[in-house]
């Protein structure tokens, strides 16, 4: 994919960022914050060096993007916007409802909540 040619010019980052944040939020990675927090405190000095803290840079600008995504950075109506917000927010609080009756059915106490 990223050696084929758009419109005569190869493909670079503009056209590979949409890809990433689309894949992260359709991954529904759990634990990313967690996961991010340990390579910045455990990594090597040597890794995350040129190519590699680029890929990582762009992981952390998608996070952020998603992170603080508004109708107005997108190119879709405000109201199409808030449904589908408003859908996602729901079927999360399904996805823990069923999580916390899973854990209560086997005798365990809650104590944190899953994020998303």
């Amino acid at each position: 994919m990223v050696s084929e040619y758009k419109n005569g010019d190869p493909i670079g980052a503009d056209d590979i960022y949409p890809v990433i944040v689309y894949a992260l939020i359709k991954a529904k990675v759990s634990n990313i914050k967690s996961n991010i927090k340990y390579i910045k405190l455990y990594r090597h000095n040597t890794r995350l060096e040129s190519e590699e803290d680029y890929y990582f840079t762009t992981l952390l600008s998608a996070i952020n993007f998603i992170e603080n995504i508004s109708y107005d950075k997108l190119s879709i109506p405000k109201d199409e916007f808030e449904y589908r917000i408003n859908e996602q927010n729901k079927q999360k609080m399904f996805i823990y409802k069923e999580k916390s009756k899973k854990e209560i059915s086997k005798g365990k106490k809650i104590i944190t909540a899953t994020t998303y």
